[in-house]
């Protein structure tokens, strides 16, 4: 599926600015967060995935491509306890400066490949604001922060749908977002061949580009 060209130039805005300078400090949602060069900034997926975090004290929680640490924060203040995760050391480092700053304690931070380097335990709650896919050449890519927005070969939802198999609690559910430039159909179709069921929560249009709209999806099993 041809990515539309109104992605594709806003996602080179978008990397030249998380190539700068840092770090610096964002105002998103109530939060001030740091941001370091090389980490993938909040957008509007993460917006729209924030408002769906809901947890217990005590739960366990897993967000997976952390970036910022900015859900894991989130899940954090509610009470959740767990990981934020991320294949990019540097969001890896900057997730943990933004748990610290607010004092956030019970979760962890690891450099993983979605689950490969974390322990063998199960969730009450799996987060993954995932890289989308598009027509984008992945022998173009030549930042580690690239991984965060963009999924040219395709596997990395599979890869994920099929590993958090075994990492869901009996009563856990799955956050996951999606594009609507995607193959929507092909996605849900995904998620019900790995066994899940689904319910599409909410979608939300990019406030720069009003054609770019995201949706964030319940898993459960």
């Amino acid at each position: 599926m041809k990515t539309p060209d109104y992605v594709g130039k806003d996602r080179e805005e978008f990397l030249k600015r998380m190539l700068g300078t840092g770090p610096y400090s964002i105002n998103f949602l109530v939060y001030e967060i740091i941001v370091l060069p090389q980490v993938f900034l909040p957008s509007t997926p993460s917006e729209l995935m924030a408002k769906f975090i809901q947890v217990k004290k005590g739960d366990r929680i897993i967000d997976v491509g952390t970036g910022t640490g900015i859900l894991a924060l989130i899940a954090g203040l509610q009470g959740g306890a767990g990981y934020a995760t991320d294949i990019n050391p540097d969001a890896v480092k900057n997730a943990g400066m933004n748990l610290d700053k607010y004092g956030i304690s019970g979760i962890q931070t690891a450099e993983s490949d979605l689950f490969s380097n974390v322990p063998k335990e199960t969730f009450d709650l799996i987060i993954f604001n995932r890289p989308f896919w598009d027509s984008y050449d992945d022998k173009r890519m030549q930042h580690t922060v690239e991984l965060g927005f963009s999924d040219p070969t395709g596997k990395v939802l599979p890869e994920f749908l099929d590993q958090s198999k075994e990492r869901l609690n009996t009563n856990g559910k799955i956050l996951v977002s999606a594009a609507e430039w995607e193959d929507l159909p092909q996605v849900e179709k995904m998620f019900q061949e790995f066994g899940y069921a689904y319910t599409m929560l909410g979608k939300m249009a990019s406030k720069r580009d009003e054609r770019r709209v995201y949706r964030a999806y319940e898993l459960t099993r």
